[in-house]
């Protein structure tokens, strides 16, 4: 008597299994090129600048305290962060002092000395620049601050288009002479 069990030997015909019908329609998604080979999909994103909620998708026009932000863009705080992860020594995060006034809202960035010479701190005032809402200082006092200490990139290509704008009216002017020692010695 021969072995019930045929391992490993083809018993009979192979029955193949059809695999899942997939959905013809393509996803809605918004799609761009960003390099010359590479697509993508993410949708832009709107930040609120109120401080009443978060970010979400786009979905069309934004108000007046929120700002379109596409994928490959960064805000000026952001910016600053990473300017400031990027030095060597590494600096600290930079501090966002605001003052409100009737409403409008200024902010002063301090940018502390890596090694804690609070003396040496870099502090940047925007000269007569008031905001609707606080997010939206926040974000003006943290471009004024890329303005003094790294003028020289062109970050008008990674900055959403109202602080866009503003860098490149800024780059248009010579800063003021900073009124405090800066710890260049």
């Amino acid at each position: 008597a021969e072995g019930s069990c045929a391992m490993g030997k083809n018993s009979g015909p192979a029955t193949k299994v059809a695999p899942p019908e997939e959905s013809k329609e393509a996803p809605k998604r918004k799609l761009h090129k960003i390099k010359t080979n590479v697509v993508s999909s993410k949708q832009d994103r709107v930040v609120s600048l109120d401080g009443k909620g978060g970010s979400g998708p786009a979905d069309g026009a934004a108000g007046g305290s929120e700002i379109v932000v596409k994928e490959w863009q960064r805000l000026p705080r952001q910016l600053l962060d990473q300017h400031c992860d990027r030095q060597k020594p590494r600096w600290p995060k930079p501090h966002l002092l605001a003052q409100s006034r009737d409403g409008r809202h200024r902010c002063r960035v301090r940018v502390p000395h890596p090694k804690g010479d609070s003396e040496k701190d870099l502090l940047f005032v925007t000269p007569d620049v008031w905001s609707a809402t606080a997010g939206d200082a926040q974000q003006v006092g943290c471009l004024y601050a890329l303005w003094h200490i790294d003028r020289a990139k062109p970050l008008e290509r990674l900055l959403p288009d109202p602080y866009r704008a503003q860098w490149l009216e800024l780059s248009k002017t010579e800063p003021p002479a900073q009124r405090m020692d800066s710890g260049g010695g």
